[in-house]
């Protein structure tokens, strides 16, 4: 959401223009039921408008250029504007290092 500005990151598909709603819910780019991973490079920030009318499908390539286009406009300067669902061996590493929850157990 800090990286947005608090803005949606949704399109607007004839101008590749930005959605100008304030960003109400953090989502996948590549679908969580999908198999795209909990990743800052595959997270976006969007209003709930644009991410019911999302929902769970995979974005098209020309959804993909244009998010990583508009990103460079408003991303601070250093952040990796790229959309990746791939984890990195140090997100692996990361995850790995989270204990799991067990699911309690009725007797």
């Amino acid at each position: 959401m800090g990286r947005a500005g608090g803005r949606c990151e949704g399109s607007l598909v004839l101008l590749w223009g930005r959605c100008s709603r304030p960003a109400e819910e953090a989502d996948h780019v590549y679908p969580w039921s999908r198999g795209g991973a909990t990743v800052s490079s595959n997270g976006q920030a969007l209003c709930h408008r644009c991410n019911r009318s999302k929902a769970n499908t995979r974005p098209a390539w020309w959804y993909i250029v244009g998010l990583e286009r508009r990103r460079r406009t408003y991303f601070p300067p250093g952040c990796d504007v790229r959309v990746s669902a791939a984890m990195s061996a140090a997100d692996r590493r990361l995850r790995s290092s989270v204990p799991r929850r067990r699911p309690a157990r009725n007797h």
